[in-house]
């Protein structure tokens, strides 16, 4: 991508973010992350977002015992369904 390009991209996404709205009320139904602390929590799009810049994957890929262990790595996602 062209370095231009990549700046309209990104101003265009800044733009998006702020007509966004969270549903965090819709997304407590589907959240099964245990760590209470978590500020993104019900928060989708941030939880990705962080977890993406991290080299990890958010809580709802992983089963309930694989969430349990806090890592959500990406080694973690494939040995849980490598069961």
């Amino acid at each position: 991508m062209r370095k231009d390009n990549a700046f309209s991209l990104r101003g265009a996404l800044k733009d998006r973010r702020k007509t966004m709205e969270c549903i965090s009320e819709r997304n407590k139904s589907v959240c099964n992350c245990t760590y209470a602390g978590c500020p993104r929590k019900y928060k989708c799009c941030e939880c990705l977002h962080y977890h993406r810049r991290s080299g990890e994957l958010p809580a709802c890929f992983f089963n309930s015992e694989y969430e349990r262990t806090y890592d959500r790595s990406i080694g973690n996602f494939i040995r849980m369904h490598a069961l």
